[in-house]
């Protein structure tokens, strides 16, 4: 994803300064592993015999995903997105969104008094 952020030219600094509170966890996440020891993320990667495998089916509903939103076919985007829901399941889904909106509200607990010192456009 950095790659690919990074490939459109974004300007990293500006898009903190209106990203909502997931974009802005999402980001801190790639923050965070960019942060570590490259070597060690090429060793999982290069080494791990399953890669290949995740990469190519990344790319296939990658491309999927691709022609579904520039058709306009909402309804494909929706069957998928619904059967994605489907394939995680009701706990999953329900406790990994319990757990983004503690995180969402920790995040803007953290920021509420730098943005008293910088104010900063919240986009949701």
């Amino acid at each position: 994803m950095a790659q690919s952020i990074s490939a459109l030219g974004v300007n990293m600094a500006e898009t903190m300064t209106y990203s909502s509170p997931f974009y802005r966890i999402a980001l801190s996440l790639m923050g965070r592993i960019l942060s570590q020891n490259a070597s060690l993320y090429a060793d999982m990667q290069m080494y791990n015999p399953y890669a290949p495998k995740i990469l190519q089916s990344l790319i296939e509903s990658l491309k999927d995903f691709k022609t579904v939103v520039e058709s306009g076919r909402k309804h494909d985007f929706i069957r998928q997105f619904e059967e994605s829901r489907k394939f995680f399941g009701v706990g999953v889904v329900k406790e990994a969104s319990d757990f983004f909106t503690k995180l969402i509200q920790y995040e803007a607990d953290l920021v509420s008094p730098i943005e008293q010192e910088i104010p900063r456009t919240r986009v949701l």
